[in-house]
């Protein structure tokens, strides 16, 4: 016998055949699939939240922040601060360059 024989012979003798399933299979196999679709909201719903709670975290850490101005509970070392230097500033008029000047 072939390969081809013994599908032609499986093939006639399952042609018409049929089984009963018992009620009970049934109303598990419903259970378990209404089940699956709203554990999968829940689960849908729960990853929603995380995300926009991991999304709102980093925007809020990152925020109008300058980057280097000092935040909240930063100590800042004024003594190494170096300080600009004093400028002076001479408000008498200093004829001596001007070509409007003439000496008498």
């Amino acid at each position: 016998m072939t390969t081809n024989n013994i599908d032609k012979i499986f093939k006639s003798g399952l042609e018409n055949h049929s089984a009963e399933v018992p009620e009970s299979v049934w109303e598990r196999v419903e259970q378990q699939v209404s089940g699956r679709s709203s554990n999968r909201r829940v689960w849908l719903a729960a990853a929603s939240v995380a995300l926009l709670l991991g999304v709102g975290a980093a925007w809020l850490s990152t925020g109008d922040a300058q980057p280097g101005a000092p935040t909240a509970g930063t100590v800042i070392d004024t003594v190494a601060v170096p300080q600009p230097a004093a400028v002076q500033i001479d408000f008498a008029p200093s004829y001596a360059d001007s070509a409007v000047y003439v000496e008498e």
